[in-house]
């Protein structure tokens, strides 16, 4: 029997959340080398970091019938941290297509967007999501923008703030479309003053 999309996006959450468990991850922040070793774990042979990467964020492919995941370097803490996670499913669930390539230009694509949905679920879970802003007073009728930045310090998730931005508007926190002209970083800053590396002596 055919999945819907609906089915197909709910069953990867399930399985990014089977995953944590098998893992025993509690916390929603999970750094690369956390992930890197739940790879090889399930069997990815090699995972290394690629510097000439231009649009690509990562990739999956299989050589030899060993698995290999490539990432590009030039990519940030969390950026990187998301696309391991996202090259963790295509390993879990897309093997037999062989090899797959992922940059902005196919993120529209179902598999594209099933590997998304099963990264920010298995970096935050849509569950302790809610139980974090639930234990910061947040509902749908107070909330802001701001709040993300307060959940993002608190919890210091390795979820970007795009990460969180969309779980808000499909969980209905926040109405569609609302926060996609936010300036994370500015309002970050402005909330909890520029990070230590950037102030001057």
């Amino acid at each position: 029997m055919n999945q819907t999309r609906y089915e197909y996006y709910e069953s990867l959450k399930l399985s990014a959340n089977n995953l944590r468990k098998k893992y025993e991850i509690n916390l929603p922040r999970i750094l690369p080398n956390e992930i890197k070793k739940i790879m090889k774990a399930e069997g990815i042979r090699e995972i290394n970091y690629w510097k000439d990467f231009n649009i690509i964020r990562g990739a999956y492919f299989v050589i030899s019938g060993e698995p290999h995941v490539v990432v590009n370097k030039n990519l940030r803490r969390d950026p990187k941290t998301f696309t391991l996670a996202h090259e963790l499913k295509h390993h879990l669930f897309d093997k037999e297509l062989g090899s797959v390539y992922c940059s902005n230009i196919n993120i529209n694509e179902q598999i594209e967007i099933g590997a998304e949905i099963f990264a920010a679920e298995f970096l935050f879970p849509d569950q302790l999501y809610l139980y974090h802003l639930n234990e910061m007073g947040v509902t749908k009728e107070n909330f802001k923008p701001a709040h993300l930045v307060l959940l993002k310090n608190v919890t210091d998730t390795t979820l970007s703030y795009a990460g969180l931005a969309k779980k808000a508007e499909y969980l209905k926190i926040a109405e569609k479309g609302s926060l996609s002209q936010v300036k994370w970083k500015s309002l970050s800053e402005e909330i909890l003053g520029k990070p230590f590396y950037r102030k001057t002596a």
